[in-house]
């Protein structure tokens, strides 16, 4: 496999994605694809990226497409990648967030759970006194967190 690198693969469906792109010989793996979306207008161009896969529910941010699902792959311009990797950084730390309210959302449900209990022996997994509110995470902290997820992905 090559080593990843950002690109512009234009699909047989006629799609425009930008993605961090792997390939090996039958197929392409595409790291945190998104879409990319021109509108012309009598005003201009305006140019549009948006997750291609439903993130808010999967796992990973990744697809493995078929190398003959491909028509093209074109090499962007240097400024294009980095608006690509401030949008892709923007909607990682975006699932991040989500990630930590629906662990909080989790954590208060389970916390009224134990409020509700008529009967305990101090023995439970949630006895210790701590609030979600006490847990923070700095804009650095979520960027390594991030970092420390992309390197350790198998592919």
């Amino acid at each position: 496999m090559n080593s990843p690198e950002i690109k512009i693969v234009r699909l047989r469906t006629g799609e425009d994605i930008v993605a961090s792109l792997t390939t090996d010989t039958d197929n392409v793996v595409l790291d945190n694809p998104m879409h990319l979306i021109f509108k012309r207008t009598e005003n201009g161009t305006a140019m549009l990226l948006i997750p291609w896969l439903p993130i808010e529910l999967i796992k990973t941010n990744t697809a493995k497409i078929l190398s003959k699902e491909i028509l093209t792959i074109i090499e962007p311009l240097d400024n294009f990648v980095d608006y690509y990797n401030r949008i892709s950084l923007y909607h990682e730390m975006s699932m991040l967030q989500e990630s930590e309210e629906i662990a909080q959302m989790k954590e208060s449900m389970m916390q009224e759970d134990d409020d509700n209990d008529l009967i305990t022996d101090g023995s439970g997994p949630h006895d210790e006194e701590y609030s979600v509110e006490d847990i923070s995470l700095t804009r650095d902290d979520a960027i390594e967190l991030i970092v420390r997820k992309k390197m350790n992905r198998l592919h």
